[in-house]
C-alpha cells in the first residue's frame, strides 16, 4: 500500500479505520490508489461530533413498550379481550374497507409505498422478476449481488457504478402516478395522518403532499451532500457536476481543498435510519387505518411498521403479489410483519391483487370519489404533458375518463351511453358490488369481481408520455 503524507488527497474517498495505537484515514482516490494517513486535527473533531448525532438504541424497554408486548403476545395466540379486540370492519373485503374509510370512523389514515407506485411512471421496482431492477443489474452487469450497488461501503469504495446504474434516473423527467395523487385526495379528505415512503424518485414530492406528513424513510434524490465537508447540493448541481468529465459520472465537490464524492441524501445498505424515522413511526400508533402500496416489505424497520397499529385497525395491501411473512409472533418481531389474509380468523387484513394504480382507482370508485378522482388525474396530467387518456386505453368494467376522439358519446355519464352499452355496464357493476364474489379464504378480490383493467385508460400510461 502506498503511503502519503499530509492531508488527504483532493477527489477521494474517506474510510476510517481504527488500530490499537492509532486511528487512520484509508482512502482511495480516482485512480484506485490506496493511502494511509494519520487523521489530523479538524478530522477528529468532525468525527466527534459524527459519534454525537448516533442514534443509539436502549436495550431497555419502557413500561408501555412492555404492556405493548404482553398485548401483542396475547393478541397473536388469539387471548386477547382488550380494548382494541373490536372489529371495526363490518366486512373482511375490498368493499368493507371502501365503507369504513368513507365513514367517519375512518379520519387518520397511515400510508406505506415501495416502489410499486412508480412503476407507471416508467421507474422499475427492485424485485419484480424479469423487470426489476436488481434482475436488470444481475443481467446487465454481471452482478452476483445486485445490492450491493445500494450498498454503503460499496460506494465508498467505488461510486462509479452507483452512478452508471443510476444515470438515467438522474437525466429523466418522470411524472407522479395516479397512486401518487390518490394519496394527495386522502389529504385533501383529511383523513391522512402520515406517508412513509421507501422510495427515493422524489414524486410525492411533485403532488405537493404537506411536507410535515411524509416520511421519505430511505432519503431522497432530489438533494446531495459531499461526503467529506458535506456541503449541500441540488440534484441539478448534482447532475451539472455529472456532466463535467465525459468519462467518469462521480460528481465531485466544488468546495476548494475538498474534492468528495457527493453522494445523494438516500439511506444506503449499511447506513442508519434517519432520527426523524423513529419519531414519526410513532404515528402509527395512532393511526386507524393503514395503506400498504407497491412494497413487499422486505426491508427493516420499514416491514416492521403494520405491526405497531392497533390490533383492530384494517390493513389494506394493493401489490402485484401477497406479502408472506413468518407465522410464528416473535419471528414477525424481528424480521417483519405478517398477515391475516388466510387466517379464517381474519379480522382486518385485505389483499388486493394487481398494480397500484389499478387498485387506487378501483378504490376511490367504492369510496365514490371516482369522478372527483379522475376529474384530478386529468387535470394533473395536462399540466404536466401527460397525455390522457394514452392512445392503447382499454374498455374497463368500470366508468371510464373521456377519450380523446371524434366520437360524441359521452362514456363518463351511461345515460348518454349507446343503450347495450348502458346494459353491459350496468350488468358489470352489478356484479363488481356484490360481496358474494369475494374470496373469503383469502380475503382478496376474486376473478368475478375484480375489475380486469381498471381504468387503464390511466393506469396503463405509457413511459414515453411520462418522459421528456
Amino acid at each position: 500500500m502506498a503511503s502519503s503524507q499530509g492531508k488527504v488527497p483532493k477527489s477521494c474517498l474517506h474510510h476510517l479505520e481504527k488500530s490499537p495505537k492509532k486511528e487512520l484515514h484509508v482512502t482511495i482516490n480516482a485512480d484506485h490508489q490506496c493511502f494511509e494517513t494519520e487523521l489530523y486535527d479538524g478530522e477528529k473533531e468532525w468525527l466527534e461530533e459524527q459519534k454525537k448525532e448516533t442514534v443509539t438504541t436502549s436495550t431497555e424497554l419502557t413500561e408501555k413498550d412492555k404492556q405493548w408486548f404482553k398485548d401483542y403476545m396475547a393478541f397473536s395466540m388469539g387471548i386477547y379481550f382488550g380494548p382494541q379486540s373490536e372489529p371495526l370492519l363490518d366486512e373482511v373485503t375490498f368493499e368493507g374497507i371502501a365503507r369504513y374509510m368513507a365513514s367517519d370512523k375512518c379520519t387518520k389514515i397511515v400510508v406505506l409505498a415501495g416502489a410499486g407506485i412508480s412503476t407507471s411512471a416508467g421507474i422499475p421496482d427492485f424485485r419484480t422478476p424479469g423487470t426489476g431492477l436488481y434482475d436488470m443489474l444481475k443481467n446487465k452487469y454481471k452482478m452476483d449481488d445486485p445490492q450491493k450497488a445500494f450498498d454503503w461501503n460499496y460506494f465508498m469504495a467505488d461510486p462509479k457504478p452507483f452512478f452508471e446504474i443510476r444515470k438515467e434516473k438522474f437525466q429523466g423527467d418522470y411524472k407522479p402516478t395516479p397512486t401518487h395523487y390518490f394519496i394527495k385526495l386522502l389529504e385533501n379528505k383529511n383523513k391522512l395522518l402520515r406517508y412513509f415512503t421507501q422510495n427515493i424518485d422524489g414524486l410525492d414530492r411533485q403532488v405537493g403532499l404537506d411536507p410535515r406528513r411524509v416520511t421519505e424513510a430511505h432519503g431522497t434524490m432530489e438533494t446531495a451532500t459531499c461526503t467529506f465537508c458535506e456541503k449541500q447540493y441540488s440534484k441539478e448541481e448534482m447532475k451539472a457536476q455529472m456532466l463535467v468529465a465525459e468519462d467518469n459520472l462521480v460528481p465531485y465537490c466544488t468546495e476548494e481543498d475538498c474534492g468528495g464524492v457527493i453522494k445523494p441524501d438516500i439511506v444506503m445498505f449499511g447506513e442508519n435510519m434517519k432520527p426523524s424515522f423513529a419519531v414519526d413511526s410513532e404515528d402509527v400508533e395512532k393511526c386507524d387505518m393503514m395503506i400498504i402500496l407497491g412494497t413487499s416489505l422486505k426491508v427493516p424497520p420499514f416491514n416492521k411498521l403494520p405491526i405497531r397499529t392497533k390490533f383492530n385497525v384494517p390493513r389494506l395491501l394493493i401489490n402485484m403479489e401477497k406479502v408472506v411473512g413468518p407465522k410464528h409472533p416473535m419471528s414477525a418481531l424481528f424480521f417483519g410483519c405478517s398477515f391475516d389474509f388466510d387466517n379464517p380468523d381474519n379480522k382486518r387484513d385485505v389483499f388486493w391483487e394487481g398494480q397500484c394504480d389499478e387498485g387506487v382507482f378501483a378504490l376511490a370508485e367504492r369510496l365514490g370519489w371516482g369522478e372527483e378522482f379522475r376529474t384530478m388525474v386529468k387535470e394533473e396530467n395536462a399540466k404536466r404533458g401527460v397525455v390522457y387518456p394514452p392512445p392503447e386505453a382499454n374498455k374497463t368494467d368500470l366508468p371510464q375518463p373521456p377519450k380523446q376522439s371524434t366520437s360524441s358519446v359521452d362514456t363518463d355519464n351511461p345515460k348518454k351511453l349507446p343503450s347495450k352499452t348502458v346494459s353491459k355496464f350496468s350488468k358489470q357493476n352489478s356484479s363488481a358490488s356484490k360481496p358474494s364474489a369475494v374470496s373469503k379464504s383469502s380475503n382478496q378480490i376474486s376473478s368475478a369481481s375484480k375489475p380486469s383493467a381498471v381504468l387503464k385508460s390511466v393506469v396503463s400510461s405509457s413511459v414515453s408520455n411520462r418522459k421528456k
